[in-house]
């Protein structure tokens, strides 16, 4: 099945001749015939939702997370069953029964003591959204423009997304925004982004996305300056609380001392090479304890740093050698992908 993206009214009606002639059909294997529908016919409405998938998902939680099973008995009973598990929770979504649950809330405080919000999510809204992330993720990256690196049937939105959340024994509405730390979140900012990449896309620059933090190339400081300015028309609100704000911002950041630098500074390099570890740890590889025994030892380096360049050191050297494996993985995906 085809979806054509974008405007084709000019090519509306080569496409209607085309399907009424079947331009280009072999009797063979069918090559070239197409219909047209009048009324759209849902992409993902063939195969959702699926058991067989949906058991595979719980399977890849239960690994995932230390505490999953656990939990899951708690709620089920005791043996958990996957699989009466996973058809139950596949007649809900079929059904369009299935419900979400108010996260778990809790508050942590950063380093400038400001308390941030994170949500936990119930491992059976878990294993719904994650069932989701997988059956939409594979059409959605080709979707996606190639500077971009990192619903359906029965569950609206509204219910997979909007759920309340439960702070200090107190349940609140989500008015806006989303969970932090749902397995959602990555492909809801890469679709709410992808206007953004396809308008990058027409200037004569060079721009890789990760999440909602993206860099663009350019040729000279000029044009960098230009496209910066171009770029905020784009993404920036306008509104006096978003300059308020990002004066704030700019006055704290001036008020900050050396030691405040440098400590913010350790934390966003450690935090990267954490991230990069627990990526690691999820592959299997020859020598990978190794490596990841030397990103560990990194981060202590890090923390002991006494100055921004002996940070900058650390985080540069490191970098070459993660991206190093991480081209690694690809040209084996490639190979695998390409071998007989």
């Amino acid at each position: 099945m085809l979806y054509i993206k974008g405007m084709f009214k000019n090519l509306l009606p080569i496409l209607i001749l085309g399907s009424e002639l079947r331009t280009g059909m072999k009797l063979s294997n069918a090559q070239g015939y197409y219909r047209l529908y009048k009324e759209p016919t849902g992409y993902f409405k063939r195969y959702f939702p699926n058991q067989k998938v949906i058991t595979s998902v719980i399977k890849d939680v239960i690994n995932r997370y230390d505490n999953a099973l656990e939990s899951l008995m708690a709620q089920e009973k005791f043996p958990f069953n996957e699989e009466k598990y996973a058809e139950e929770l596949f007649e809900q979504i079929k059904k369009d029964t299935y419900t979400t649950s108010p996260n778990t809330a809790f508050l942590i405080k950063k380093k400038n003591g400001v308390e941030r919000m994170v949500e936990q999510l119930d491992f059976r809204d878990l294993i719904a959204q994650q069932y989701i992330l997988k059956t939409i993720s594979e059409v959605f990256d080709r979707m996606f423009e190639e500077g971009s690196l990192g619903f359906r049937k029965g569950i609206s939105r509204q219910k997979s997304v909007r759920n309340g959340y439960v702070l200090k024994g107190k349940r609140y509405e989500r008015i806006k925004g989303l969970a932090q730390g749902s397995p959602l979140s990555p492909i809801l900012v890469n679709l709410y982004l992808d206007s953004f990449d396809e308008q990058i896309k027409q200037w004569d620059v060079k721009m890789i996305r990760y999440a909602d933090d993206f860099i663009i190339l350019a040729k000279t400081k000029e044009e960098a300056e230009n496209v910066l300015s171009r770029t905020e028309t784009l993404i920036k609100p306008d509104s006096k609380r978003y300059y308020d704000i990002s004066f704030e911002q700019g006055r704290r950041y001036n008020s900050l001392t050396d030691t405040e630098i440098l400590c913010i500074a350790k934390e966003f390099a450690a935090g990267k090479i954490n991230n990069y570890i627990s990526f690691f740890k999820q592959k299997y590889v020859k020598d990978q304890n190794l490596f990841i025994g030397e990103l560990e030892r990194v981060v202590k380096y890090i923390y002991q740093a006494g100055d921004l360049n002996e940070v900058r050191g650390y985080e540069g050297s490191t970098a070459k050698k993660i991206y190093q494996r991480l081209n690694n993985y690809i040209d084996d995906t490639i190979s695998s992908k390409t071998s007989p």
